[in-house]
């Protein structure tokens, strides 16, 4: 590449005694000075810059002689070839083209922009070290409290034949852990079943004391149900208020396919779930549909932060009026089973309403679903909405409590750290 230097370019001044300004010259010559030069010439189509005796460096340029003054400087080998530091800058600045022999050449030479390396290797290794350590020792106290609570999660989980998720909201923080699986619902669902009669009862100013036909055939056989003891599986009246007890508290089969008969069906229930939380949410099965057929199961699922979220609309939304609030309130804490599961988790005297759901074991000793849903009164005075899901447990149930239990603690204690 070749550069064409103007005439009458300026050029940084040279601080000399008897020496005259920069020139620009066709010819090979430069002007005199009683001082000695840094020479830029040209001969046979290349341009060669010198001082004294060195071959400073060497381009190809056009034919033009620029001459420039240069104070000598003192070097400690007494050559005296130091130029001057800004025209030096200002020869680099223009940006000859050069190859590399001329380079080296002018390497050889003092030059304002050679310095030294910084640092050594062995001192980039120790600080790398130094750093790494100040790292480990400081990033604790800056953890993300919530990833911090994963991997207790994580480790309370590790080696279990099952699939585990958690959600809980407090103080308007959702927090999830393996949430992103379908996990069946099995008596959990029954939570919606409730909301959907409550939502019908406020709707037609129905009391709790309303009674409604309960025929034979609807007390199915070989599914758990303590009401159709109760009641010896005769046609009879029964408060509403009794089916929701049996329902929510007592988890009773035939009181949920008997409460879904009278809101007009399962896909009613869904649609109740689904104006509130979206599509988060999918229940199509009755638990005659499930007795029926146990792959069934799957169809009625949810993501465990779906079903925090849902306590939340159900407790502080608008799902219900605060009558029908307080009722529904009253149910979850009534709740006689799972005493091994959420409960057992807390502290005493920590209040809890909370709902269980439990599925049979498959001939491989698989159990589709072992969860607990509810609503922890926390010192504070506010709610933490949680929820525990178990899928595909090949585990004791005695395991699967324990592990809900456990995980029931750590939320606890977060919740009550992080106020």
């Amino acid at each position: 590449m070749t550069t064409k230097l103007q005439e009458n370019r300026d050029y940084p001044k040279m601080d000399s005694d008897n020496c005259q300004g920069p020139s620009t010259r066709e010819s090979h010559r430069t002007k005199s000075c009683s001082k000695k030069r840094l020479r830029v010439t040209q001969k046979n189509g290349k341009t060669s810059v010198r001082t004294d005796t060195a071959t400073v460096l060497t381009t190809s340029h056009p034919v033009r002689t620029v001459s420039h003054p240069v104070k000598t400087g003192n070097r400690p080998d007494g050559n005296g070839l130091s130029a001057c530091t800004s025209y030096r800058k200002s020869l680099i600045s223009r940006r000859y083209s050069t190859n590399q022999d001329s380079i080296s050449r002018f390497m050889k030479l003092p030059h304002p922009f050679r310095f030294r390396p910084l640092h050594t290797r062995h001192t980039v290794i120790r600080g790398g070290v130094l750093l790494l350590f100040i790292l480990t020792a400081v990033m604790p106290f800056y953890a993300n409290p919530a990833d911090s609570l994963r991997n207790e999660m994580s480790r309370v989980t590790a080696g279990l034949h099952a699939t585990v998720g958690v959600s809980f909201i407090h103080n308007g923080r959702l927090f999830t852990f393996n949430d992103s699986v379908h996990y069946p619902m099995m008596s959990v669902y029954k939570v919606p079943v409730a909301l959907a009669v409550l939502q019908k009862m406020s709707s037609t100013g129905t009391s709790p004391a309303t009674r409604i036909e309960v025929k034979r055939e609807q007390w199915h056989p070989d599914t758990y149900s303590p009401m159709r003891e109760a009641f010896r599986d005769s046609s009879t009246q029964i408060r509403l208020a009794d089916l929701l007890h049996y329902c929510v508290a007592m988890s009773d089969n035939n009181a949920a396919d008997i409460l879904t008969a009278y809101v007009g069906g399962i896909t009613v229930v869904a649609r109740t779930v689904e104006r509130l939380i979206g599509k988060k949410m999918h229940i199509s099965e009755t638990e005659q549909d499930m007795h029926e057929n146990t792959e069934n199961v799957y169809n009625n699922w949810c993501h465990p932060s779906a079903m925090a979220i849902l306590l939340q609309e159900i407790y502080e939304g608008n799902a219900l009026d605060s009558s029908a609030r307080a009722y529904f309130e009253r149910l979850m804490r009534s709740t006689q089973t799972g005493t091994d599961k959420m409960p057992a988790g807390l502290p005493p005297g920590i209040a809890l309403g909370h709902k269980t759901g439990s599925s049979d074991r498959d001939e491989r000793g698989n159990k589709a679903g072992d969860n607990d849903a509810g609503v922890i009164y926390m010192p504070d005075g506010k709610r933490c909405y949680a929820a525990v899901f178990i899928k595909d447990s090949t585990e004791s149930d005695a395991t699967n409590a324990q592990t809900i239990a456990t995980l029931t603690r750590l939320i606890y204690r977060f919740s009550n750290k992080h106020q």
